[in-house]
């Protein structure tokens, strides 16, 4: 009997020690939560100064949970001379069908700020707020994420971010991670 034991021993163990060690792997996990995601290329962060008719901040939404029934993304001006906003959020888009590629372009601006485009200029930034709404209408905002969800950049919340018009020599990753508000 005693053997019996000792090779049903033996052979939980080598079973066992098969298993991945969990701890040794610290990423986080991708969170399906009822939340919107933005994804966001390193080059398409920022609208390019030297070539502001035809270039735009371009980033994909999604809705990990596939929950979320509508997107609104409100915007606010930043003046890039007196470095201060210019007014309140004011609706920008509203998004109901998810992935949806949000593209922002110099015209979209112009357009929503009721200006000529020439208007637009270079070190000017736009400040992004959104909230967002499951099939039982509940809101989620930016106040309602989780702080791991607001501060890990892999989770790529979609709540509350800015985009600007830079010189092309600027769209690096230190100057986004900087850009924050």
């Amino acid at each position: 009997m005693k053997k019996i034991y000792l090779i049903f021993t033996f052979f939980v163990m080598i079973l066992s020690s098969c298993e991945k060690d969990e701890s040794l792997d610290p990423r986080p996990l991708i969170v399906e939560g009822k939340y919107i995601k933005l994804d966001i290329k390193l080059f398409d962060k920022f609208i390019d100064a030297t070539n502001i008719s035809n270039s735009s901040f371009k980033g994909t939404l999604t809705s990990p949970s596939g929950d979320i029934v509508r997107y609104e993304l409100f915007m606010r001006r930043k003046d890039s001379q007196a470095n201060y906003s210019n007014g309140d959020f004011a609706l920008f888009r509203t998004i109901t069908s998810f992935p949806h590629v949000l593209q922002i372009t110099s015209q979209d601006i112009a357009n929503f700020y009721d200006i000529d485009i020439s208007q637009v200029k270079q070190g000017e930034s736009y400040e992004f707020l959104a909230y967002s709404y499951d099939v039982d209408g509940v809101k989620t905002g930016y106040t309602n994420l989780a702080a791991v969800v607001k501060t890990t950049e892999s989770m790529k919340q979609g709540y509350r971010f800015k985009t600007g018009i830079e010189l092309p020599d600027l769209f690096n990753y230190t100057n986004y991670k900087n850009y924050t508000y």
